[in-house]
């Protein structure tokens, strides 16, 4: 696809040369000043083309680069077959534990409390009484209900 933006392209830049050539006998003219007008506006047109042509290519490039073969987990479903942790589910994540760099999803403010949610699913917690981090959306939650009574 990107190919016919190309030759496109190269139309414009072709058109806008002879209009140019031609507009050099005829500069003094209406006419000669219409294809000057006409060369420029060819010539920008063109360049636009061009570079549209390029910006096909790099995006279509980026798209065969993100697809995953089915055969490889996703991050999600590896935290789901992980054995399950020793420690209680309200307790946080130390920062020595993290195994893989995670990218910033989103982040809020309620009630003076900062949450910030990762990619792999963790959250942490900046309170007036310091930093929190939680395996998942569920630990933070848990860790938040009040304690039932057991009788």
């Amino acid at each position: 696809m990107s190919w016919i933006v190309f030759v496109l392209g190269m139309v414009l830049l072709a058109f806008a040369g002879l209009s140019a050539r031609s507009a050099l006998d005829l500069l003094p003219t209406e006419l000669g000043l219409f294809y000057a007008n006409a060369a420029a506006l060819a010539a920008c047109a063109g360049i636009i083309t061009l570079s549209i042509g390029a910006l096909i290519r790099r995006v279509d490039a980026l798209g065969r680069r993100m697809i995953l073969p089915q055969s490889l987990p996703l991050a999600a479903n590896v935290a789901e077959t992980a054995p399950p942790s020793e420690t209680a589910p309200e307790a946080p994540i130390d920062a020595e534990q993290e195994p893989a760099p995670r990218s910033l999803i989103g982040r809020r403010t309620a009630n003076g409390v900062d949450y910030s949610v990762y990619s792999d699913g963790s959250v942490e917690v900046n309170a007036p009484n310091g930093l929190r981090r939680y395996a998942s959306m569920d630990d933070l939650r848990a860790s938040m209900a009040p304690a039932e009574d057991e009788d």
